[in-house]
């Protein structure tokens, strides 16, 4: 559930944030190229 994410973003150390932020916009990047 939402909720549930929510709770583990919460529990996350600040490590795994930081490579969150990284990886979205790999992933979003990637996703374009397929869609070309």
């Amino acid at each position: 559930t939402v909720q549930d994410l929510e709770s583990r973003k919460e529990k996350q150390t600040p490590q795994q944030q930081e490579h969150q932020k990284y990886m979205v916009p790999l992933q979003a990047s990637a996703q374009e190229k397929n869609g070309l």
